[in-house]
């Protein structure tokens, strides 16, 4: 994903504003969906990210103590 966003400009498997705009239409249940697959992507992600925040900080803290 990280290569993705930069080279496409939009979220993997979400539309880009530009197409949503040629086609018009948009099917809103369809767009919920994917955008709360996108929601549990990323709580997963800042979840992961904030164990291993508190795991730096555990080790950050046991070699101030030495």
């Amino acid at each position: 994903m990280q290569k993705f966003i930069p080279l496409h400009n939009h979220l993997p498997g979400i539309p880009s504003a530009t197409e949503m705009q040629k086609e018009g239409s948009l099917n809103i249940g369809d767009m919920q969906l994917k955008l709360l697959e996108k929601v549990e992507v990323l709580t997963s992600y800042v979840l992961e990210l904030k164990q291993q925040n508190e795991e730096l900080k555990s080790r950050l803290c046991n070699l101030e103590k030495k």
